[in-house]
């Protein structure tokens, strides 16, 4: 997964709110929405379920890719 859609999946996951990450990004709603909708295509796991609560899956790969982010910043 490219660093720019681990980085929006990250942001929109913080925000809780696909508005607000769009604010903080300041980006349209379409390339944020094709971001996330890109690598849930590829993994068949919807990243951003439509409850409050995470799944477990999700905190997995948001884990995942928050650690993948940090290292690509300390090199």
């Amino acid at each position: 997964m490219p660093f720019r859609q681990m980085k929006y999946f990250i942001i929109v996951v913080d925000c809780s709110s696909f508005t607000e990450a769009v604010n903080k990004c300041y980006i349209s709603p379409s390339p944020i929405s094709q971001q996330i909708r890109s690598p849930e295509n590829n993994l068949g796991v919807e990243l951003i379920p439509s409850q409050k609560e995470l799944l477990s899956q999700v905190q997995i790969f948001l884990s995942m890719a928050e650690q993948r982010l940090h290292i690509s910043m300390v090199f």
